[in-house]
């Protein structure tokens, strides 16, 4: 990750807006993108947020790469949402994709694999994580 340096005023805007600087400033760039240029953004920034995940967790880190391993389920699922023409706002919105996935590629094992890492992603990664990504990139 790169750092950019802001006026504070601009940062104190951004910092009462959301409790995640960088998502915001993420959101507000993919705003700006034609849908082609989204969908590539969002699998690079998930490709990204998944290294950092696995140096992460190599470091036994793993409070931090749980979330990171998280930031690159949602991207992956957002990219999805862009093709779909459906915008993923909340989790009840990313786990409605999990089970339209499920049922388009009749796989109910993404809804367990789904849900266990939504539980866990606040706490540490765990193989099922990985799995959801893999089966994600192979699709």
């Amino acid at each position: 990750m790169k750092e950019i340096n802001v006026p504070d005023t601009i940062y104190d805007i951004v910092a009462r807006k959301s409790k995640d600087e960088t998502e915001y400033l993420v959101d507000l760039v993919l705003k700006e993108l034609t849908e082609n240029e989204k969908i590539e953004t969002m699998r690079k920034l998930s490709d990204e947020y998944l290294k950092y995940a696995e140096d992460k967790y190599l470091n036994d880190l793993l409070v931090e790469s749980g979330e990171y391993y998280w930031k690159a389920i949602s991207y992956l699922l957002k990219a999805i949402g862009v093709l779909l023409n459906y915008e993923i706002t909340s989790y009840d919105q990313y786990y409605s994709m999990i089970e339209l996935l499920s049922y388009k590629f009749n796989d109910t094992s993404l809804v367990n694999l789904f849900v266990n890492a939504e539980r866990l992603h606040g706490e540490f990664p765990s193989q099922t994580t990985r799995e959801i990504i893999i089966l994600s990139k192979k699709r």
